[in-house]
Order: C-alpha cells, then structure tokens, then sequence
C-alpha cells in the first residue's frame, strides 16, 4: 500500500483548491481517494503481471534447462533495451 503515497500532481491540485474554497476536509478525504485508487490499480496490475509470467511460463513450449536460460537472458536485457531506447525516442522528440 505504500505505492499510494506517491506524490500526484493531481492531488496537490485538490488539496490546493480545497484549501482556497475552505473545504479542507473533502480536498484530503478526494487525495486520499487518489492515493487509494492508484495503490489498488498497482496492485492489481502487479499481481497480473506475475500470474501471466507463471502461466505463461508453466505454458511455454522451452522445457530444456540451457535453451530457457538463453531465452530468459536474452529476455532480461531486452526489457531495459526497449525502454530505454523508448527514452530516447522521446528524449529526441523533445529536444
């Protein structure tokens, strides 16, 4: 639960316009509503993402010990690569 307590944008915006409109209360209680949201949405694509691994990886057709290792490897890097590359790409677009 501790991924709600991300600082949001968002919910500074709320608590700021609450604080002007002195409605305090409500302005906490809706940033309270975001950080809860955003930790039960976390969670669960979490908790998906490591039921698909294991499903997937009890389905996979790579049985032997060394051709998974080099897949798994080759995996492991490709994951990083692509995102960085994606900053990169977005990095440039910006520039």
């Amino acid at each position: 639960m501790a991924v709600g307590l991300i600082p949001c944008s968002g919910a500074v915006l709320v608590l700021l316009y609450a604080l002007a409109n002195d409605i305090i209360l409500t302005g906490v209680l809706m940033a309270l509503s975001i950080a809860a949201g955003m930790a039960v949405t976390l969670a669960a694509i979490g908790t998906v993402a490591i039921y698909a691994r294991r499903t997937a990886i009890q389905r996979s057709a790579i049985r032997a010990g060394r051709l998974r290792g080099i897949v798994g490897a080759g995996l492991s890097v490709l994951g990083p690569v692509l995102i960085s590359g994606l900053g990169a790409i977005l990095l440039a677009g910006a520039l």
